[in-house]
C-alpha cells in the first residue's frame, strides 16, 4: 500500500511490494492518495502511460486507487508506477510485476538394461494447469499397451515404458503448455544389453586339443564273401597326404612277341591289400 499526503512539503510515499502471479491469474495494486486540491493519478508500465482497457481496469474509491490487471500474461511483467500530482508537486512509488510461466520439474536420466521397465516422474504448475506431452526427440510418444501415461490434478504424473529395448534408447522430453506459455525439461534414457553371465562348476578338466580324423577302408581278399573293415584315426595335424598306389594290372605280353615263340602264359597274380602307412612316433 503506497500512501500520498500533499501539502506545499512534501512527504516520501513508501514503496508498493512486489507481486508474483502465475499467467493467466489476476494481479492488484492498491495506492492511498490524499490531498488538496485532489491530486491526479496515473499508471504506467516500463514507463508507458496505462489507459483502461480489457486488460486494465482503472479503479478509484475516494481516497483509494487501484490497479487491476486481467489475464496476466508474460507481455505485462515488468515495472508499475503510480504517479500522483497537485499544483503542489509530484510524487511517484513503484512496484514490479512479476509473472509466472507454466513450469514442469526437472526429470532424471535413466539407464536400464534391456527388458526392463523405466519411467519418469514430474511435477507442472501454472493455472489453468498446463496440458503434458512427452516426446522422444521430435516424435510425440503415444500411450499403448507397453507405455503408460498418466497426469494427475494437481499437476503430478510419469510415463512408464516397459520391456524397453536398445532401440528405446534416446532424449525424452517432457512438455507443459497452456494458453499463457510453455515449459519444458528433457533427460537421456541409456538401454544397454544384459551381458549374460555363465556359472563355471567346480570342477577342473583338462582337454587336449588335437584334432582327429577316423576313416574306414574296406579289403577284400580272395575266397572271403564279406570284405574286411579297418578303421584308422589319425591327428589332422600332421597329416599327410599319402598317395594309395594303384594296385597292378596283369601285363599281356602275348601281344609284344612273335605268336610262333610266344611262352606259356604266367600264372596270375592277385594284388594284395592296400594298407595306409601310419606315423609313429
Amino acid at each position: 500500500m503506497c500512501s500520498f499526503q500533499f501539502q506545499v512539503t512534501e512527504t516520501p510515499p513508501s514503496q508498493l511490494s512486489p507481486a508474483a502471479v502465475v499467467s493467466g491469474e489476476t494481479a492488484r495494486f492498491s495506492v492511498r492518495v490524499s490531498g488538496l486540491p485532489k491530486p491526479t493519478v496515473q499508471w504506467s508500465h516500463n514507463g508507458k502511460l496505462i489507459k483502461s482497457s480489457s486488460v486494465y481496469r482503472l479503479v478509484e474509491e475516494k481516497q483509494e486507487f487501484t490497479l487491476v490487471i486481467t489475464q496476466v500474461t508474460s507481455e505485462y511483467e515488468g515495472e508499475y508506477s503510480c504517479t500522483a500530482t497537485n499544483r503542489f508537486g509530484q510524487t511517484t512509488c513503484t512496484t514490479y510485476l512479476e509473472v509466472k510461466k507454466p513450469d514442469v520439474s526437472q526429470i532424471r536420466p535413466v539407464r536400464v538394461s534391456e527388458g526392463g521397465e523405466v519411467s519418469f516422474h514430474y511435477k507442472v504448475s501454472g493455472e489453468p494447469v498446463p496440458d503434458v506431452k512427452w516426446f522422444k526427440g521430435a516424435f510425440q510418444i503415444q500411450a499403448s499397451r507397453n507405455c503408460i501415461i498418466t497426469a494427475s490434478p494437481d499437476g503430478s504424473g510419469f510415463i512408464s515404458m516397459k520391456s524397453v529395448k536398445q532401440e528405446d534408447s534416446g532424449l525424452y522430453s517432457c512438455r507443459a503448455s497452456n494458453q499463457f506459455g510453455e515449459a519444458t525439461c528433457s533427460a537421456e534414457l541409456v538401454v544397454f544389453k544384459q551381458e549374460q553371465v555363465v556359472q563355471k562348476k567346480g570342477y577342473k578338466v583338462s582337454v587336449t586339443e588335437q584334432a582327429t580324423e577316423s576313416r574306414l577302408y574296406q579289403v577284400s581278399l580272395p575266397g572271403q564273401d564279406r570284405p574286411d573293415q579297418m578303421v584308422y584315426t589319425i591327428g589332422t595335424e600332421d597329416r599327410q597326404i599319402i598317395p594309395i598306389a594303384t594296385p597292378p594290372t596283369a601285363v599281356n605280353t602275348a601281344a609284344r612277341l612273335p605268336t610262333s615263340t610266344a611262352p606259356s602264359a604266367a600264372p596270375p597274380r592277385w594284388p594284395s591289400p592296400v594298407r595306409p602307412q601310419q606315423d609313429f612316433p
